[in-house]
């Protein structure tokens, strides 16, 4: 995992240096920035190393009740735990331009696990639930643009604000229909039971809808229309 850190490091120095090279071309160029785009970008690189830290942290702290050794630790943590991530991280990539570099940290990762003389006696899939579990705690977009709150501001923003009644029916959908990789959706993740599928329940339990509303005729006079009447 030492190498996953340096990596996020390694980008967090290059996304300051362009914050730094965007302000220079502002002040050369004398650009306007009257809603301080680059301080609100600043900050939030600041706010997203936290998070980091945190992550790392409770990888940790999962170890605890284990009663491991430290090799081992050393072993979960820094060798197992990348490949895995990485696995994740390059299955979910859509990114063209990323994808390389993603293929790259995975072979490197891989390499370092076989090369590892604790991988074979180690090798299990309850130290490998372990890893795909850590890694999908580990959160890498900001809710504001992505996810489910990025598609209710999206619908929000389009339809100038959401009835109660749509928000629930989508709140619905995002914990028991939309799934994971791994087939699971929120609710069972987080209840730890299978449920039903929703598409079942709503066909199963689906009600008459309601009769139309019945239009009354209103007659319109049109004193230009003259009705031929038989002599």
């Amino acid at each position: 995992m030492t190498m996953l850190l340096l990596a996020v490091m390694m980008w967090k120095k290059i996304l300051f240096n362009s914050a730094d090279a965007l302000d220079v071309i502002k002040n050369n160029c004398q650009l306007s920035d009257k809603k301080k785009k680059l301080t609100t970008f600043r900050n939030q690189l600041k706010g997203a190393s936290p998070q980091i830290n945190e992550w790392w942290g409770w990888a940790k702290k999962s170890l605890n009740h284990y009663q491991i050794s430290g090799e081992l630790t050393y072993w979960l943590l820094h060798v197992l735990l990348p490949m895995i991530y990485w696995q994740q991280q390059l299955k979910k990539c859509r990114n063209i331009s990323l994808k390389p570099f993603y293929e790259k940290a995975l072979l490197t990762a891989t390499q370092q696990y076989k090369n590892h003389a604790l991988t074979k006696s180690h090798d299990n899939l309850q130290w490998t639930a372990w890893a795909t579990w850590i890694s999908s705690l580990f959160q890498r977009t900001t809710s504001a643009i992505e996810g489910r709150n990025g598609v209710l501001s999206l619908a929000s923003h389009f339809s100038r604000g959401l009835s109660k009644t749509r928000l629930d029916s989508l709140t619905v959908i995002h914990n028991y229909h939309i799934r994971r990789d791994d087939n699971t959706t929120a609710a069972q993740r987080l209840f730890k039971t299978k449920h039903d599928s929703l598409l079942e329940y709503m066909v199963t339990n689906l009600v008459e809808f309601p009769v139309p509303r019945a239009h009354k005729i209103i007659n319109h006079p049109e004193p230009l229309y003259l009705k031929i009447k038989a002599a």
